[in-house]
């Protein structure tokens, strides 16, 4: 079953699975349904689908949601910009190994985040809207309201059984990827950004030296070694 799903998805591929996984790769040089299928393969590519038993008809349906959930203009926050994030988060997973010291539910939370983070984006930032009194900085009591937004419209795709991903997930798997989609997503709040550099320059600052030697014995062979807390 998961050949034949494999087969499927590497059948509607518009361009070479090489160039997809490679930074090469343009996201602009195709149409809204062919990132369809190039969303739905990155989600295929480490068994996603298969580990958390997600019919090939819903993951479908949730991208084809996704899809339709963001707007054609303005012209940055858009579905090639979502698929576009997407594929950065997913070359940065693959050439960093990230296999080796994430799990695949952290993958699986992780490409969601990204295809969704600007979902419903109306092209104002979040000053405008509080300075605006607009009605989404009211409800989220002027704090990041873009980024909150786009995680509920997420959740509201998932609300739905024909498009929720999630459905097969266990009651802590959920709440773990629910909390690491709502960090993610909130955290695209550009207010944030020079606070979560600091956070990972300290974080390099003091583990770096045994990120690298944890990295260095997984390359040469040393599957055993632990990952480090």
């Amino acid at each position: 079953a998961s050949r034949s799903l494999s087969v499927r998805i590497m059948s509607d591929l518009p361009v070479p699975e090489e160039v997809i996984n490679s930074f090469t790769f343009d996201p602009l040089a195709l149409n809204g349904g062919e990132l369809e299928s190039v969303a739905l393969y990155m989600f295929e590519r480490y068994d996603l689908l298969k580990e958390f038993d997600v019919p090939l008809a819903t993951c479908d349906a949730f991208v084809r949601r996704v899809r339709a959930a963001y707007h054609a203009e303005p012209r940055y926050h858009t579905w090639h910009h979502g698929v576009d994030v997407m594929h950065t988060v997913y070359q940065l997973l693959s050439v960093t190994n990230a296999g080796d010291y994430m799990s695949k539910l952290e993958f699986f939370a992780s490409l969601i985040s990204a295809l969704a983070h600007d979902v419903g984006h109306p092209g104002v930032n979040n000053a405008f809207l509080v300075r605006t009194k607009a009605e989404l900085a009211l409800l989220h009591n002027d704090k990041s309201p873009l980024e909150n937004m786009h995680a509920a419209t997420l959740y509201e795709i998932l609300r739905d059984p024909a498009t929720n991903v999630l459905g097969a997930l266990t009651e802590d798997q959920w709440q773990k990827c629910r909390k690491q989609i709502l960090a993610c997503i909130l955290n695209t709040d550009m207010a944030l950004h020079f606070d979560n550099l600091k956070t990972l320059e300290m974080f390099e600052e003091v583990n770096g030296v045994d990120v690298v030697d944890f990295l260095a014995k997984r390359a040469s062979g040393e599957a055993s070694t632990a990952v480090p807390d």
